[in-house]
């Protein structure tokens, strides 16, 4: 500050400022004590006697001309809060000492000196900022106080770090604070992401109201700790609930598990992933009693686990067709990071996979080599007599879908004829047993119904052999799934005719005409065996006499003659000679 003092004189004086009255708060000295700046009675008094050091003034005497003005200096600087007040005397006298000194004015001088006081509440020096753990896209909030506890305004300022600024909002700042007024400061967290943090986070700055400049209040950063997670949950089965193979028209039910793993209670809610429900953001998906996705049933779908709780969701599924069936169903659970959000879904859905395999029961009916595997399989009879050689084969016909037994030795002969021996002496076996395979491509059980019928609309069938000469056995067959089973047909000829029926395999339960029904015709051809003897003219008209005339003694006459088979059938010639 500056003071301007000015001789109105027309001669020149000299003047002094003497310090008569001095009040110092902060730094009285005791009454006891005396002072070290005290003037001995012996001495005039010095300008600077009872003046505080924190107060400085320049200069404190001088000479002035006449209608001379100067300024006199005043200057205040303090290391400590304290409150000055000092009374100054001017005092004037001539410049030739002729006269004394005389009271000219009393300037009064006051100041003040203090300290910012503000403090944070709880110390963050001691205590953090602690937001624990906080589930991701939530809020988390934590208080505390800044209070001015000194004797004159202050402003403060709010700064978080750079690193948490993402995370952290608060509600104040900035802002003034009256001498013991005390302001409530929130931080909200809100995490979107997963986060750890345990660093000093908020800058606190301090200005003093009055100059505007920032102030060494001593208060440290604050520290922030925090943990952002999402909710985790577990499903049981993990990777989906797969039905396996269902026959048409059955139904199958099962149960997979949802399980709060974490440290949240969360929400929880089952939709089609395929067709999601209009979602509301900050919402939860609106909920139905039970949810159909494709042929699956989903009921419960929805509800609120606490952490180490589950439910059990059950699943029924209805094989309708023969097909595969593969469904998404979606799991939104809240707090949860969740798969990439398709088109109306909300955050935290995961894709749960419903599979299932509807089956119509059926058998192969289209690669009929695995049905005729021990047997001839040709495009023609012709072609399987061409080549196996020889007619007695058995072949499956494909052009004509006709299975020919060949000749086979009828079971019974004619009125009067003779049973063939066999060459060991044991009765001849008659029919012909052959073993076809059917097999299930299907996933599921097969029942198989096994018949012979006669061809109908057959003339030539009915004048000539019957189908009772063919058999089949077993009549019923449940082959189990991608397996195969042998059954065996049996051609019986009872006497010396062309035979022929059909075979029929039928599936009950197979809804698909190409895999429920198999059926081809069956032929066969009754004989005996046919041999002749040929030789020279030596015999009767009639037959079965050889003469081998007379002959001279130890001469020989040899007669050759040969054994023909025109028959279908391999024959045994046996030759025996009778008295």
């Amino acid at each position: 500050q500056k003071v301007r003092i000015k001789n109105e004189s027309a001669v020149a004086v000299r003047w002094q400022l003497l310090c008569k009255d001095s009040k110092a708060k902060a730094q009285a000295p005791s009454a006891d004590e005396p002072s070290e700046e005290a003037a001995s009675p012996e001495q005039a008094p010095s300008p600077r006697a009872g003046l505080p050091e924190e107060i400085g003034v320049e200069p404190r005497e001088g000479q002035l001309s006449a209608h001379e003005e100067r300024e006199i200096r005043f200057s205040f600087k303090s290391g400590h809060p304290a409150q000055f007040k000092n009374t100054l005397q001017l005092e004037a006298r001539d410049a030739e000492g002729l006269n004394g000194w005389h009271q000219a004015a009393n300037v009064s001088v006051a100041a003040e000196s203090f300290a910012v006081d503000a403090v944070i509440e709880p110390d963050p020096s001691n205590v953090p900022l602690d937001f624990g753990t906080v589930l991701v896209h939530t809020s988390a909030q934590r208080i505390f106080e800044i209070v001015n506890r000194g004797r004159f305004p202050v402003r403060y300022e709010l700064q978080i770090r750079r690193a948490l600024r993402e995370f952290l909002q608060i509600d104040k700042p900035k802002d003034e604070l009256q001498p013991g007024e005390r302001r409530a400061i929130t931080v909200t967290c809100t995490p979107g992401r997963v986060f750890e943090a345990a660093s000093e986070g908020i800058a606190v700055q301090i200005f003093d109201q009055l100059s505007g400049e920032s102030v060494d209040h001593r208060i440290p950063p604050m520290r922030v700790t925090l943990t952002a997670v999402y909710n985790t949950f577990q499903v049981t089965p993990p990777r989906g609930l797969n039905f396996g193979p269902v026959e048409k028209g059955e139904t199958q039910t099962r149960t997979f598990t949802i399980r709060n793993n974490g440290i949240f209670a969360f929400n929880w809610c089952l939709f089609d992933w395929a067709d999601p429900p209009a979602i509301e953001e900050g919402q939860a998906p609106p909920t139905k009693p039970q949810v159909a996705v494709g042929p699956f049933t989903v009921k419960p779908t929805s509800g609120n686990l606490d952490p180490d709780e589950d439910v059990q969701v059950q699943v029924t599924f209805q094989a309708t067709a023969d097909e595969d069936y593969d469904s998404k169903l979606a799991i939104w659970v809240d707090g949860v990071q969740g798969e990439p959000a398709m088109d109306g879904t909300a955050q935290g859905c995961s894709s749960y996979l419903l599979t299932g395999q509807s089956c119509v029961p059926g058998i192969n009916t289209v690669d009929l080599q695995t049905v005729f595997e021990e047997q001839f399989f040709t495009r023609t009879l012709e072609d399987a007599i061409a080549l196996a050689g020889r007619l007695d084969v058995r072949v499956f016909s494909e052009a004509d879908q006709i299975f020919h037994f060949g000749p086979v030795l009828v079971k019974e002969r004619g009125v009067g004829s003779s049973q063939p021996a066999s060459p060991t002496g044991s009765p001849p076996e008659f029919g012909v047993t052959e073993n076809l395979r059917l097999t299930n491509p299907k996933a599921v059980p097969c029942k198989v119904q096994l018949s012979i019928k006669p061809r109908e609309g057959d003339a030539a069938s009915k004048a000539g052999g019957s189908s009772d000469a063919f058999e089949v056995f077993p009549q019923e067959v449940v082959i189990s799934p991608h397996d195969s089973k042998q059954i065996q047909v049996k051609f019986t000829p009872t006497h010396l005719a062309s035979f022929a029926a059909v075979l029929e395999a039928v599936v009950p339960q197979g809804t698909d005409p190409c895999s429920n029904y198999l059926s081809f015709e069956l032929r066969g051809d009754g004989a005996v065996p046919s041999v002749s003897l040929q030789g020279p003219r030596i015999f009767g008209d009639e037959g079965g006499e050889l003469d081998m005339g007379k002959l001279p003694l130890f001469r020989s006459n040899e007669v050759q003659m040969g054994l023909r088979n025109d028959g279908l059938l391999p024959a045994t010639v046996r030759v025996d000679f009778s008295p």
